[in-house]
């Protein structure tokens, strides 16, 4: 596994304008990407919450993730890195990230939705404190199961 230095990742906001290196990257990273118009609603969508990792050299994007913002409750709807710059820690950098911003926001806790064989996705959703709630039998139309998962955000303690 090669380790990105963790300087050169710099999380920025993303928004309307990055669509098109978000849809490289859905396109490259995943085996069922999102519609182009599924792309722009969450984009666009008033609670939008999204971060993306640039590559520094090139000004591409790396890796993206896209949540939305309801009161106290993070919800995110999808993390993607391009296949290339996967193990290298850009998926765990938006994701605790994502989390520290919205607790900063008042979210007291995190919700998300996997597929129960991706196995890469859920080490890393346990590792940063992720437990599963609950199974979606044949929830993707594939017929594939889905895990929901959850965590409760809370501030770091002082030591």
């Amino acid at each position: 596994m090669k380790k990105t230095d963790r300087r050169l990742m710099r999380c920025v906001p993303l928004g309307r304008a990055d669509f098109q290196q978000i849809r490289s990257v859905e396109a490259a990273g995943r085996r069922n990407p999102w519609t182009d118009g599924m792309l722009k609603e969450e984009l666009s969508h008033e609670h939008g919450f999204h971060f993306g990792i640039r590559l520094p050299a090139a000004g591409g994007l790396a890796a993206y993730i896209l949540c939305r913002l309801f009161a106290d409750e993070l919800h995110i709807h999808r993390l993607c890195t391009r296949p290339v710059k996967r193990r290298q820690g850009y998926g765990r950098a938006l994701l605790s990230h994502s989390l520290a911003a919205a607790l900063a926001s008042g979210a007291r806790c995190a919700f998300l939705e996997v597929g129960a064989s991706n196995s890469a996705a859920l080490a890393l959703y346990r590792l940063t404190g992720f437990t599963v709630d609950a199974k979606r039998k044949k929830y993707y139309t594939d017929g594939s199961d889905a895990l929901t998962m959850s965590r409760p955000l809370e501030p770091a303690r002082k030591r």
